[in-house]
């Protein structure tokens, strides 16, 4: 399947600093220590776009939209020429990306890309992470079709995700392989660790005695979020001790952020809950 003289595609639904591109990276940095040659497409721009471009070749294929306050016909003129521009760069990106030996493409997200690249007709393999309540958001029927259709193999970051696929979208169990990922560990070090969790405790107030329990994600409703103040108050209820409660990737611009400062003061936990944005 894999051409040593043709590139790999790693294709990104998008470069936030959230868990399916972070992973990709350190996919992408196994394949670049072993010199296999490749390209990385970018669905959006983001915080860790400079992240990929210093492991190898990046093109972003969808470009932000700046829009302005101006008079009905400026603007839609401007929607229009954006629009224009925008066709002409996919067309250079599409013959660009001709001799492309697989495409590896990260999340179930990507249909609409997909389609636009199956003229490649190279093998495409898809890197699920997502369970059902996150494909219902991510998708529409047309493009989950087009994964569906278009990828020769699942790979699945866990034993639920793949029975998901199997179970609720008739993807057979062959084409569906179980691939656990990791992170980088950045030191192993016991006294090093000791000192960033000193340090920790000291940037965010939490007592040097503390325990602390953590927890990393979005603060939305597919991660869980909504369990998250209840239990901490369940908790407090139940037994005494000194545990401190951290989200971290919380997203202060939330426009409903004021919502859960409100609730932690009204359910009287703010003293043991720490948000930390990402």
């Amino acid at each position: 399947m894999l051409k040593k003289d043709r590139p790999v595609l790693f294709i990104s639904h998008s470069a936030g600093r959230s868990g399916a591109p972070i992973l990709l990276l350190e996919l992408i940095r196994e394949f670049k220590k072993k010199s296999v040659p490749f390209r990385i497409l970018l669905i959006k721009d983001g915080e860790l776009s400079s992240e990929f471009k210093l492991l190898g070749e990046t093109l972003v294929w969808k470009r932000a939209h700046q829009v302005k306050k101006e008079r009905f016909l400026a603007r839609k003129t401007r929607q229009l020429v954006f629009r224009i521009r925008h066709r002409v760069r996919i067309l250079f990106l599409k013959r660009y990306l001709q001799g492309t030996s697989v495409i590896f493409s990260n999340t179930i997200a990507n249909g609409e890309v997909l389609e636009e690249l199956k003229f490649l007709q190279c093998p495409v393999m898809c890197y699920v992470h997502e369970l059902e309540a996150s494909i219902r958001e991510a998708t529409n029927a047309a493009t989950l079709q087009t994964v569906k259709t278009q990828s020769r193999l699942f790979l699945a970051v866990s034993k639920a995700v793949k029975e998901n696929l199997v179970s609720k979208h008739d993807i057979s169990e062959e084409r569906v392989k179980v691939v656990s990922t990791h992170l980088s560990v950045l030191s192993r070090d016991p006294l090093s660790y000791k000192a960033q969790v000193d340090r920790f405790k000291l940037d965010n107030s939490i007592p040097a005695n503390a325990v602390v329990v953590g927890l990393v994600g979005l603060n939305e409703w597919r991660k869980g979020f909504d369990f998250f103040f209840p239990l901490v108050k369940l908790y407090n209820n139940l037994f005494s001790g000194k545990v401190h409660f951290v989200w971290m990737g919380v997203n202060q611009n939330d426009p409903l952020h004021y919502r859960m400062i409100h609730d932690l003061d009204k359910l009287k936990i703010s003293n043991s809950v720490h948000l930390i944005p990402h």
